[in-house]
C-alpha cells in the first residue's frame, strides 16, 4: 500500500519522548502501537491501523 499525504507532519517512537512535543504523554501499553492525529492542536482518539488513520484523515 502506497499512500501521499501531502502537507503533514510525521514522527514516531518506541516509547514517549519530551524532546518531541507531539509525542509528549503518548505512552502505549507493551507490544501496541498508536497512530495519532492531531489537529488544530488537539490529538484524536489514537486508532491502531493505517487503514483507519486514511479513514479520519480523509473526512
Amino acid at each position: 500500500m502506497s499512500e501521499i499525504i501531502p502537507n503533514k507532519i510525521l514522527q514516531s517512537s518506541e516509547k514517549e519522548n519530551a524532546a518531541f512535543p507531539l509525542l509528549s504523554g503518548k505512552n502505549t501499553p507493551e507490544g501496541k502501537t498508536f497512530i495519532y492525529l492531531s489537529k488544530d492542536y488537539a490529538c484524536q482518539q489514537p486508532v491502531e491501523s493505517v487503514e483507519e488513520i486514511l479513514m479520519l484523515l480523509n473526512k
